[in-house]
């Protein structure tokens, strides 16, 4: 997978298997998690985006709130019955590799 098609799951799961591993990787991810983005992905990320890193520990369990969807508009009926069979046009069938195919115009 390449860099760019990296979700912000793959990223945070690196992000923590590396830190599992190496000590010192963990301090600068919690002291200064900007900069160990930007020097291991290449991406700097906005001065108005804050990062946050907190580490759990077996007395505390932290929940993440994400934010609430700009966008919070119903799917029309063209575009549920695209998605109609559990895939959606461009989607990657995990058991056969295959594309889904598109059913006909669809577009968010």
């Amino acid at each position: 997978m390449s860099e760019a098609t990296k979700t912000r799951n793959d990223i945070e799961k690196e992000l923590v298997l590396k830190a599992w591993e190496d000590e010192e990787f963990k301090q600068r991810l919690v002291s200064d998690p900007k900069a160990v983005i930007a020097e291991k992905y290449g991406a700097e990320l906005p001065d108005a985006i804050d990062v946050k890193v907190v580490e759990e520990n077996m007395q505390t369990l932290y929940i993440v709130l994400p934010a609430k969807p700009l966008n919070n508009n119903e799917l029309s009926d063209d575009q549920l019955e695209n998605v109609a069979g559990g895939g959606y046009p461009g989607a990657t069938d995990p058991n056969t590799g295959n594309t889904v195919p598109s059913s006909g115009n669809f577009s968010w």
